[in-house]
């Protein structure tokens, strides 16, 4: 035998380069896909929203707790600390 029969490393090697092939072709045909439905895109534009929703909460978090120690100072009479 040769060692390129049925299990030789003949046909290790093909099965090597098969499965390469398959990769590639498995990786091209998944950004044709991505690119013609435009997946990249939306993931993009979800983490832009997902950003700028962050910063609003921030942003009223910050503003509830400013107009929570105004309600809690008016509420205080004149000459007692305020309990919490």
């Amino acid at each position: 035998m040769d060692g390129t029969g049925m299990y030789g490393t003949g046909s290790f090697g093909g099965g090597i380069v098969a499965l390469l092939v398959l990769i590639v072709v498995f990786l091209l045909c998944r950004e044709i896909v991505c690119w013609y439905w435009k997946l990249n895109k939306i993931v993009a534009n979800q983490e832009d929203q997902a950003a700028i929703l962050q910063a609003i909460l921030k942003e009223m978090q910050e503003l509830n707790k400013a107009q929570g120690a105004a309600v809690a100072a008016q509420a205080a009479p004149e000459g007692q600390p305020e309990t919490r």
